[in-house]
């Protein structure tokens, strides 16, 4: 859970009261040995999220003098799943021809994928007044709002969401896209092999890894287990290269746990 907790962020600068993180914690808990690709699609919809990264209340342009914000796209595609650049299975950089790193996305592929994630607000508290845009609440995953929704069709990073689909449909085919992207499988292996195990995997660790996620579509139970069996995790005449350093947060949790800390 605190692994994904840094891959899926939300942040207690912006969240500052308890119940606006809850659903978060309790998606991350909940799908932390399941399907990545389902804990996307929950916390897409968690208030959480909507309030962090501003996806609630985003909705077409021209509606209400707004228009579809674009945090929770860029941050989806740049922290969540592909990152900014386009990896090689073994999670390397491709080169174009000047030797120079090539993008995943452009501003324009944020923009069309802002448009497909329009349509969400805050759930209608119990007893309350369903409204267009709905203030701030937690006690439940967003609600749709079909006529907040851009319903044209989308195009980003090589994947095209046809028009005419629902504001859940859209959400069910960003998720999809990013989930078949060459780059999500080594992405996310990356991140999990440095916060579980290593800092500085080699490509191959990577790529072993980052196997087993695409063959089980994104399973985190398979993945995990691949990152703490492989032959380079468990390597016991380490280099002096080899590990990690502990975040503070979990050196200072250890220490309380020692001491028998509640």
């Amino acid at each position: 859970v605190y692994s994904l907790s840094q891959i899926v962020v939300v942040s207690a600068d912006k969240q500052v009261y308890a119940d606006a993180m809850l659903p978060w914690m309790n998606l991350l808990s909940t799908h932390a040995f399941g399907s990545y690709r389902n804990l996307l699609l929950e916390v897409s919809k968690s208030s959480s999220m909507g309030k962090y990264l501003d996806l609630a209340n985003s909705t077409k342009p021209g509606m209400n003098g707004g228009g579809a914000n674009e945090n929770f796209a860029r941050e989806l595609m740049q922290l969540f799943t592909i990152g900014l650049w386009q990896l090689k299975p073994d999670g390397s950089q491709l080169l174009d021809t000047n030797n120079l790193p090539i993008p995943t996305y452009t501003q324009a592929d944020v923009a069309q994928l802002s448009l497909a994630l329009t349509g969400w607000t805050y759930a209608t508290p119990p007893g309350g007044t369903a409204y267009s845009l709905n203030n701030e609440y937690h006690g439940a995953p967003m609600e749709v709002r079909p006529g907040n929704h851009a319903t044209g069709a989308k195009s980003f990073a090589g994947i095209q969401i046809p028009a005419g689909q629902t504001v859940e449909q859209d959400l069910v085919s960003v998720i999809d896209g990013l989930m078949a992207h060459p780059n999500t499988a080594p992405f996310i292996a990356t991140r999990l092999i440095r916060s579980l195990v290593k800092r500085n995997p080699s490509g191959a660790y990577i790529q072993r890894v980052a196997q087993v996620f695409a063959d089980t579509d994104g399973d985190l139970k398979a993945t995990v287990t691949a990152v703490l069996k492989d032959a380079e995790a468990r390597d016991d005449v380490a280099s002096a290269n080899s590990g990690r350093l502990k975040e503070p947060i979990l050196q200072v949790r250890g220490f309380l746990r020692a001491l028998g800390g509640q």
